[in-house]
């Protein structure tokens, strides 16, 4: 691949020193002036590395986050605010990548190119520190590669409990919510268990981007060359709800909430929803007078539409599966029972 060099403008500021505060990292550079950056993005930045911001900073903090760092051997580091994370395409020599746009980025750089095997390595690996892994999602998880979205949920739970009780490492209880994430939406199961099928098949960017991305590579022309993804936080979103059970959309193994001004979509197994759905109960949820308190965290994502001659996205918020907790009336039992009489004496 041909690549041409994106040169560092003279407002890039050299590292000459880097200090450990409490809870963060202290770099100052050669003009005197000095930067706090987090634990985990100063220790990819060196004593001599060139950093350059997208805008002015005031004080010690950057008014962006989008900071491109040149490091020795012609390295680059690039941290960026992303967007929409297209679906995989091959370039002109048939290799299959992602283009990711950046959000609002003003050092020239208006996307990402991240080839599909950075993708994998980053978001569909089992262990991602090992180069070579047999391990699978589905064996992080326990279960069998024709588990079902309840039994998922039930080995979801019952290994986040083992690994609780053992006081396991952090990253190993990452990667279990990562594998149950991944295997407990369609869309992201299929292209995993393509994967097993074929590594080198091209993979989508979980829920479509969007959120706070460190990637390693180089700058090329408009766009960022990444080699590799060093870490990527989604843009997330807390939020308790009172859902009526009569707005759900039941289908025979799950149940789908989705609310159009808000812009909200919740994903329900037969674990957190324990009362029996069945598809057949859409004829009858009008009746279902029953309210559910839910916990959840979203994250942002999205999809291209066709509206004429224009293409549109459409962006909206849905709950992480490892992170939704529900919680059921008393008398729930009662309600169910009631409003299925009544479906049954009118024979709705």
């Amino acid at each position: 691949m041909n690549v041409t060099a994106f040169s560092v403008n003279s407002q890039g500021e050299i590292v000459a020193h880097k200090q450990q505060q409490c809870s963060s990292i202290e770099i100052t550079f050669a003009s005197g002036r000095s930067l706090l950056l987090s634990n985990f993005l100063g220790a990819n930045v060196s004593v001599g590395d060139e950093i350059r911001f997208s805008m002015a900073y005031e004080g010690n903090t950057p008014a962006s986050p989008e900071l491109l760092i040149k490091r020795g051997a012609g390295t680059y580091l690039y941290q960026a605010r992303v967007g929409y994370a297209a679906k995989p395409r091959l370039d002109k020599f048939q290799h299959s990548y992602v283009h990711v746009d950046t959000a609002g980025g003003a050092l020239g750089l208006i996307g990402l190119h991240v080839p599909c095997a950075v993708v994998r390595d980053y978001f569909y690996s089992a262990d991602r520190n090992r180069e070579q892994s047999s391990h699978t999602f589905y064996d992080v998880l326990r279960t069998h590669r024709a588990a079902s979205l309840r039994d998922l949920r039930l080995a979801y739970k019952l290994r986040e409990l083992e690994l609780l009780a053992s006081s396991t490492a952090p990253a190993q209880r990452s990667a279990l919510e990562r594998a149950f994430n991944i295997l407990a939406i369609p869309e992201l199961r299929s292209c995993y268990d393509g994967l097993l099928a074929d590594p080198k098949s091209p993979v989508l960017f979980p829920f479509s981007g969007f959120g706070l991305i460190l990637v390693s590579g180089v700058p090329s022309q408009d766009h960022f060359l990444g080699r590799r993804i060093i870490s990527f936080i989604p843009e997330r979103k807390k939020r308790r709800l009172k859902l009526p059970l009569r707005k759900l959309t039941y289908y025979s193994d799950r149940a789908i909430y989705r609310e159009s001004r808000a812009k909200l979509e919740i994903t329900f197994d037969p674990i957190l929803l324990p009362i029996g759905f069945e598809p057949n109960w859409n004829r009858w949820k009008h009746l279902l007078g029953v309210t559910v308190n839910v916990e959840a965290e979203f994250v942002k994502t999205g999809k291209y539409y066709r509206r004429g001659n224009q293409w549109n996205l459409a962006t909206w918020e849905t709950a992480l599966p490892s992170r939704i907790q529900t919680s059921l009336p008393d008398n729930l039992e009662e309600l169910l029972k009631s409003a299925w009489r009544t479906n049954h004496r009118f024979g709705c």
